[in-house]
C-alpha cells in the first residue's frame, strides 16, 4: 500500500511537504503495509497551475501553450528529454541530482519512493528536434 501527492496536493507538492508525510508514515503507517510514497504529476514545474484557466478550475495543472505549440511554461528537461524536478520546489534536485537525495530520504525510512512519469515524449523536446 502507499500514498500518492496527488491525492491530497494535486500537483503542488514540494519536498518539506513530501518528507513531512513520509516521516508520518514511517512513523504511523509503515507498520501496516503502507510503505510506498509516490510523488506525482508535474513535479518537474516550478510553479504548476499558477493561472486562471477559464475552461478549467483556477490553478489547474495543465501545461499551457501558445498556438505555434511552443510552452508557455518553464519545464526542467535537458539535452536528450529528461525531466528533472523542478529546483524551486525540490532543492535538493539541484546540481543534476533528480529526485536521489529525496529517494535516499524515503529509503532511509523503510519505505520505497516512487515518481509519476508520463509515457511517451514531452512536447518540448519533440520542438527542439525539428527547429
Amino acid at each position: 500500500m502507499g500514498w500518492n501527492s496527488f491525492d491530497a496536493y494535486d500537483c503542488r507538492i514540494n519536498e518539506a511537504q513530501f518528507k513531512e508525510i513520509v516521516d508520518y508514515m514511517a512513523d504511523n503507517l509503515l507498520s501496516s503495509g503502507w510503505e510506498y510514497a509516490v510523488i506525482d504529476y508535474i513535479w518537474w514545474h516550478p510553479h504548476p497551475g499558477d493561472w486562471n484557466n477559464p475552461k478549467r478550475r483556477h490553478g489547474h495543472p495543465d501545461i499551457r501553450y501558445a498556438t505555434d505549440g511552443k510552452p508557455l511554461d518553464p519545464t526542467t528537461i535537458d539535452q536528450y528529454g529528461r525531466l528533472f524536478p523542478a529546483v524551486e520546489r525540490f532543492p535538493s534536485a539541484g546540481g543534476g541530482k533528480g529526485f536521489k537525495p529525496i529517494a535516499d530520504y524515503v529509503h532511509s525510512k523503510g519505505m520505497k519512493f516512487g515518481i509519476h512519469i508520463m509515457r511517451g515524449i514531452h512536447r518540448q523536446l519533440i520542438i527542439r528536434i525539428f527547429k
